[in-house]
């Protein structure tokens, strides 16, 4: 049961990690386009 129970938790540590990079690589994709987009249009 207790073997089961940390397996299950883990899991969900494993979930929450990869949830919490693809967030953060989305959000720094976002900025990174939009000061370039910002950029281009300064530079015109």
């Amino acid at each position: 049961m207790l073997q089961r129970n940390f397996f299950h938790s883990f899991l969900g540590w494993v979930i929450l990690y990869f949830l919490t990079e693809f967030i953060f690589c989305s959000i720094t994709s976002y900025l990174i386009l939009h000061s370039f987009e910002e950029g281009k249009y300064n530079k015109m």
